[in-house]
């Protein structure tokens, strides 16, 4: 945990800055990023803390985004 209230892996988690500040993304952010425990439940961060790939397409929830081939 970091020192401003939030998860120490916001600067280096790649989903991060792809999160939107407000509507549905912004309470993830709330809820998971910039909660004083909230971040233990991030499923990101779980894999994280364990030394395990984390991949792109997972979200805080523990749910995939679907990666759709173009």
């Amino acid at each position: 945990m970091g020192d401003s209230g939030h998860c120490s892996h916001c600067d280096s988690c790649p989903l991060y800055p792809l999160i939107a500040d407000d509507g549905v993304t912004g309470l993830w952010k709330t809820l998971y990023c910039h909660d004083s425990s909230g971040y233990k439940d991030c499923a990101r961060y779980k894999l994280s803390a364990k030394g395990e790939p984390v991949p792109l397409n997972l979200l805080p929830s523990g749910t995939y985004l679907e990666v759709k081939a173009t």
